[in-house]
């Protein structure tokens, strides 16, 4: 039928038998198509776009090409203009994030701020949260546990005129994007430990001071130095690092009477 239309993957160009589809057709000489017989060929009469109403929306292809020899319309699916603008914006949730943060020029710079928790379970020392500190430009990482996660402003704060707070939109993770790789990076670390050396959980507080420094140990890929080095100015003393978890024995000089 000429009203009809096939969606065909094998088909290069959307292919119409009846002119009323096109929208301001251009009619002249063409060059033809081939039908899948042997030497058989059909003359291209026109090109235009073509507009489709479905549902709600309009579906726009372009490039058509009007061939009143074919036996039916056939729509390519292999054509990259085949596109319903309203279903692309129906299936967007949100703007794509484009802009991309520089990093600081200096340590201590710029900071990226982030807080982790509540976390369960709680602490030994009853934290349940961990304020995650981050110098943008050395990655300089420092990890706080927290008990509460509202705490009384200092009385006194001594800073100079250029102090700028930029506060990120919620669920926006793009806008402080080098906190959130680093909370991931931190929270992983702080897994891996733990299935590792076996300790309770209830000891993170202790894991997370050992997992943030192991993590500042690691130089960026365009670096030579750690952010520990950076941050210090020296080497970092290797006899420091111990593994998390070693088992201890107690020896008790205690006399019992009797």
């Amino acid at each position: 039928s000429a009203d009809h239309l096939i969606l065909d993957s094998g088909t290069s160009a959307h292919i119409f038998k009846n002119s009323c589809f096109f929208k301001s057709l251009e009619v002249g000489k063409f060059d033809v198509i081939k039908n899948g017989k042997k030497d058989v060929t059909l003359p291209i009469k026109g090109k235009a776009m073509v507009l489709l109403l479905w549902g709600e929306g309009t579906l726009s292809l372009e490039n058509c090409l009007d061939v009143p020899d074919i036996f039916i319309n056939l729509v390519s699916g292999e054509k990259e203009n085949f596109e319903c603008k309203s279903c692309v914006l129906s299936k967007i949730t949100k703007q794509l994030f484009k802009k991309q943060s520089t990093l600081a020029e200096k340590p201590f710079q710029r900071l990226n701020l982030d807080l982790i928790g509540p976390i369960q379970p709680e602490s030994t020392h009853k934290h349940q949260y961990v304020l995650n500190l981050i110098d943008n430009s050395s990655r300089y990482i420092a990890g706080f546990p927290l008990t509460h996660k509202k705490y009384n402003r200092c009385p006194h704060q001594s800073v100079d005129s250029q102090r700028e707070i930029l506060i990120s939109e919620p669920h926006h993770p793009e806008h402080n994007s080098r906190a959130e790789r680093t909370k991931r990076t931190i929270v992983e670390s702080i897994r891996s430990t733990f299935a590792s050396s076996h300790l309770p959980n209830k000891l993170w507080h202790e894991v997370l001071k050992s997992c943030c420094l192991s993590l500042k140990q690691i130089p960026r890929k365009e670096d030579y130095l750690s952010p520990w080095e950076i941050i210090n100015w020296r080497k970092f003393p290797t006899e420091m690092l111990q593994p998390v978890g070693t088992p201890l024995v107690i020896l008790k000089m205690t006399r019992h009477k009797g």
